[in-house]
């Protein structure tokens, strides 16, 4: 039997919870947008622990649901690097991209390919 998931989207007036079981909503407090853009990082997580100790929701997989306007989507080649030394590098690239500091924002990537110069990323950073 396959495992169920946990959709989570945020809005600008609710957050919404979906199992295949049940849907809870939740007004999404006055501080976690400015300007339509999500900014409240830090104090999400206690609305999701809150929502989901208290309807029950005890799934492992979580899908989350990002505005596309506060998405940034690229390709990024560069010189073929350990793991280690692209964390340390890849925020100061994305900062060029974003245009704002590495704390102002959250990024995930997927290596495309590689070879004994290059990488080729796609990669996602979310403002």
């Amino acid at each position: 039997m396959k495992k169920s998931m946990l959709g989570i989207d945020v809005g600008t007036g609710s957050i919404k919870l979906v199992t295949k079981d049940q849907c809870v909503l939740t007004d999404t407090a006055e501080n976690v947008f400015e300007n339509d853009h999500f900014i409240a990082f830090d104090g999400m997580s206690e609305i999701f622990k809150t929502a989901v100790k208290e309807h029950g929701i005890r799934n492992k997989k979580v899908s989350l649901i990002l505005p596309d306007e506060d998405l940034y989507f690229s390709r990024t080649t560069l010189p073929l690097m350990s793991e280690k030394q692209l964390k340390v590098n890849l925020p100061y690239e994305f900062s060029k991209i974003v245009g704002k500091d590495a704390d102002q924002y959250i990024y995930d990537y997927s290596l495309i390919s590689r070879n004994d110069h290059e990488m080729d990323l796609l990669d996602v950073k979310e403002t």
